[in-house]
């Protein structure tokens, strides 16, 4: 028994002492094994680098290869970024390890074990590792951010070069000659090389049946669409209710022609992509034309859908742009068959492309395309009358359309010239990005007035969605519809920035394959904008940009947001007032901040010019003091009726130098803030809109004071401006020489009509008086 109890004890103390040894020995691998594994990812991110730079000087001269470029870049990017975070984690534990041991004896000073210094000597050396490998990798990061920007300016120099380059002008008879006698050849000669391989890999592959079945697919889906298309916006946009619809019908409408529009086009063309996809029976370069005329296809689709929604031709009372019948027919004719035109010319181009037929027959379709869509559009265009303000004019939102004849004829003429001048790929961009950019306002602005009537007034109170959500999360019906219309709010900003970045975004080189988000302006900094247009431009720009920013919040606040909340007329008019001037002093700042001004400077300057011009901007710094704190303190609401230096009116606006008065004959007074602040001022409506209205009169002494008593209090109840609570009252001042002082005392519910109702207790009295025979004294009391 004894020997077995110290059998145990000798295996219990192997077994712990093992299991306290292995986290030291997992430890020590985990530090050999975690440098190999960081040194692998650093390794392979270097490879993928390296593989980028090769590759960019043999795709220097494709668009489409660069982007691709750029896209591998950002992997590397993150993991990169990934690596550095994790190596700083681990360098400042080991820092941390190597700060516990503290420093090594000093000189003279007793030695530690040599345990301890092999462990101090292993942290530093970790330490020194991790922190060569954190700079390997911020290195290498630099590295990448500089490819970028050069892969960046790489596609920039070629779009520009594309744009600008220079070809024969199409009234040049060599240019044609050489199409026809080069061109055209070589354009055969490789369709036939294109459709004999393909005729060959069909017959190989034994797959004409699945071709003709793929054919069918898309004939028959695409015949049934387009007639249930055309029946059902033939319906939609004939539709003339007779009584007038709401907001909320008209964008319903709207959505519906758009889905009946585009939907069935972007079927046909989703269906042709997948199909051609799925079966895989073609040639790469005939699947890709294909599936660019799916592309096409969705893509008209979606043009002529919102072209519809928003201008409704044939159906007035559902128009979202305001236009009359002519002007709406014209417009979304014009828009529709100078779409279709284009995108022919795009899916011809997309054919030579995919045939890698020569250079000169990519120009000449470029010029054929722009010229048939500038042809098509400006032919439309000059038989339609002058877009004017028609009585017949109807629709939600009003547009500048009276201004796009003249822009139209002015780009027509601008594309005309490119071509006779020899920049046709200028002439194909110009007219890529007015289509383009036709289509995205229309889509702009079927948006912005959905999220307007769908979200800001979706959820106003008495909506069954605002029932729906205070219900379901027990907020009030208000609080419900205040969020919608800050919701709204931010949508309608985030629709405007899409709608800016697309229209600013390379169109009409090579539709597509372009990132609205990182290809606006093309890389365009700062820094390039500083140099063309100097920081006194920047500045300028900035500043323009801030104060229209701050014109649409403040109209924002003052008709959608604060108009929903429980603000008074004033309180909302200092809000709005207050978001106005800091908005200005904010634009102001970064203005300035970009033109190299510094805040501190101009307040030393100030606080040098102080002295000399304080007295002649004391009165003037007095009045902007003291609009801040009126508009701060609210003695004085707009709406209010004050009594300030004699002269009675009703508050019109509240502004940091001066208050505006509109007195009861129509004229305005203006009155320095400071004289508000200094003085007394008699407001009449700040805590209680009501007013009294005192009537005195004079009876003589023989006068039955019953009968003065009731007819008085009988014409006060009988006055439908007087209030009922507080009662009226008649009070008999005193007796005079000449008679009885009597005062009436009414509450007039409207301040407004505080002197209609004074003339009219006045006339009713006395001729209830006269009636009853009651004398009003004359004379001096």
């Amino acid at each position: 028994m004894y020997r077995l109890a110290l059998a145990l004890i000798a295996a219990a103390m192997i077994f712990f002492g093992f299991t306290m040894t292995m986290p030291d020995r997992h430890g020590a691998s985990a530090q050999v094994v975690a440098p190999v594994a960081e040194t692998s990812r650093l390794e392979a991110a270097r490879a993928a680098l390296e593989k980028v730079e090769k590759e960019q000087a043999e795709k220097a001269d494709s668009f489409d290869g660069l982007f691709d470029l750029r896209e591998q870049l950002d992997p590397i990017h993150d993991e990169v970024l990934d690596m550095i975070g994790e190596a700083e984690q681990q360098l400042g534990g080991a820092r941390a390890e190597l700060a516990a041991f503290g420093p090594a004896p000093a000189a003279g000073a007793p030695a530690e074990s040599p345990g301890q210094t092999a462990d101090r000597a292993q942290r530093r050396e970790t330490v020194e590792r991790l922190e060569r490998e954190v700079a390997a990798m911020r290195v290498m990061l630099v590295h990448i951010e500089n490819i970028w920007v050069k892969l960046t300016d790489s596609r920039r120099a070629l779009f520009n070069s594309r744009i600008f380059q220079y070809s024969e002008s199409i009234l040049y008879p060599g240019f044609w000659r050489h199409f026809f006698e080069v061109g055209v050849p070589r354009l055969r000669y490789r369709a036939g090389l294109t459709l004999m391989e393909a005729d060959y890999q069909l017959t190989r592959a034994d797959a004409w049946f699945e071709l003709k079945l793929l054919v069918g697919l898309v004939s028959v889906a695409g015949l049934g669409l387009m007639w249930a298309r055309r029946r059902w916006v033939g319906r939609l946009l004939a539709d003339a209710p007779e009584v007038a619809p709401s907001k909320r019908a008209v964008v319903v409408h709207a959505s519906l022609v758009f889905a009946v529009s585009a939907l069935p086009s972007m079927a046909v063309g989703f269906l042709l992509a997948m199909l051609v996809k799925r079966f895989h029976i073609l040639p790469d370069q005939i699947e890709t034309f294909i599936r660019g005329i799916a592309g096409a296809i969705a893509a008209w689709g979606a043009s002529v859908g919102v072209v519809h929604a928003v201008f409704s031709p044939g159906s007035p009372a559902h128009r979202i742009v305001v236009a009359d019948d002519r002007t709406a027919e014209r417009f979304d004719r014009i828009l529709r068959v100078t779409m279709v035109v284009y995108l022919i010319g795009l899916v011809l181009l997309g054919a030579i492309a995919a045939l890698s037929a020569p250079t000169v027959d990519t120009i000449a379709m470029t010029a054929f395309a722009a010229m048939g869509s500038v042809v098509t559009g400006l032919s439309m265009l000059a038989t339609t009358r002058r877009v004017t303000a028609s009585a017949g004019a109807t629709g939600l939102v009003r547009a500048p359309l009276h201004l796009m004849r003249p822009l139209f004829w002015l780009l027509g003429l601008a594309v005309v010239a490119a071509l006779l001048l020899g920049f046709i790929s200028l002439a194909g961009m110009i007219v890529g990005r007015v289509v383009a950019s036709c289509i995205i306002l229309c889509l702009a602005v079927y948006l912005y007035v959905s999220i307007e009537v769908f979200v800001s007034e979706g959820f106003s109170p008495g909506t069954s969605a605002n029932r729906a959500v205070a219900g379901a999360l027990g907020l009030d019906a208000r609080t419900v519809d205040l969020v919608g219309t800050v919701v709204g709010g931010f949508l309608r900003v985030a629709v405007t920035a899409v709608a800016i970045l697309m229209l600013f975004s390379p169109w009409g080189i090579e539709f597509g394959h372009v990132n609205p988000f990182s290809d606006v302006f093309f890389g365009v900094r700062f820094a390039d904008l500083r140099r063309w247009i100097g920081a006194a431009g920047i500045a300028t720009v900035l500043f323009g940009v801030g104060l229209l920013c701050t014109r649409v919040f403040v109209a924002w606040l003052d008709r959608q947001l604060l108009p929903r909340t429980t603000f008074d007329v004033g309180l909302r008019h200092s809000v709005t007032t207050i978001a106005g001037y800091a908005g200005f002093a904010v634009a102001l700042a970064v203005a300035l901040g970009q033109a190299g001004v510094q805040l501190q400077n101009i307040a030393l300057v100030a606080g040098a010019l102080s002295v000399g011009i304080g007295f002649g901007l004391q009165q003037v710094v007095s009045n902007f003091v003291a609009g801040l704190i009126v508009l701060a303190e609210r003695p004085i609401r707009v709406g209010d009726v004050i009594v300030v230096k004699g002269e009675e009116g009703k508050v019109r606006r509240i502004n940091v130098r001066s208050t505006e008065l509109q007195l009861g004959e129509k004229s305005s007074v203006i009155v320095p803030n400071s004289d508000i602040v200094s003085s007394i001022v008699k407001n009449r409506t700040l805590s209680d809109p009501t007013h009294r209205v005192t009537i005195k009169l004079t009876v003589k002494h023989e006068s039955d004071l019953k009968a003065v008593f009731s007819i008085l209090m009988g014409v006060a109840a009988a006055h439908p401006g007087v209030l009922r609570d507080p009662a009226p009252s008649v009070h008999f001042v005193k007796i005079a020489d000449n008679g009885i002082e009597i005062d009436l005392n009414v509450i007039c519910a409207d301040l407004a009509k505080l002197n209609s109702v004074r003339s009219d207790l006045i006339y009713v009295t006395v001729m209830k008086f006269r009636e009853a025979g009651i004398a009003l004294a004359t004379g001096a009391g």
